[in-house]
C-alpha cells in the first residue's frame, strides 16, 4: 500500500480528491513543522538536554513517517507531516551545538 500524490488510481485511496490548497498543505506541512520545531528547539534543549532532544527528534521522525505512511484520511496525513517537520526543526538546531564542540582542533 503506497500513496502517490500524482495519481489516485496508483495509490488506491478513496479520499484522494484534494484541492490545490490541500496539496500545498501536504507538500509544505513538514516545512511548517520545521519552523515550529526550530522555534522550540532551544527551549527544549535547555529543558531536556541536547542528547534527549536528538532522541526526541528521532522519535518524531519515526512517528511522523508512520502516521504519514498509514494515514487513512487527510487530517492524519497533515498531522504526520507536521510531526516529521518538528523533528527536522529540532535536529537542525541541535546538531551543530552538539557536534561542533566535539570536533574542535586542538592544534595550538
Amino acid at each position: 500500500w503506497c500513496l502517490f500524490l500524482q495519481s489516485a488510481e496508483l495509490s488506491g485511496t478513496t479520499w484522494f480528491s484534494l484541492s490545490s490548497i490541500q496539496l500545498g498543505l501536504v507538500a509544505s506541512g513538514s516545512l511548517y513543522g520545521a519552523l515550529g520545531g526550530s522555534l522550540l528547539a532551544y527551549r527544549v534543549a535547555d529543558f531536556l538536554g541536547r542528547r534527549i532532544e536528538l532522541v526526541t527528534a528521532a522519535a518524531l521522525y519515526i512517528s511522523g513517517a508512520l502516521v504519514t505512511g498509514f494515514a487513512p484520511d487527510f487530517v492524519l496525513l497533515i498531522i504526520g507531516r507536521l510531526l516529521y517537520g518538528i523533528g527536522i526543526g529540532l535536529v537542525s538546531n541541535s546538531e551543530a551545538t552538539f557536534f561542533l564542540p566535539k570536533m574542535q582542533c586542538h592544534c595550538y
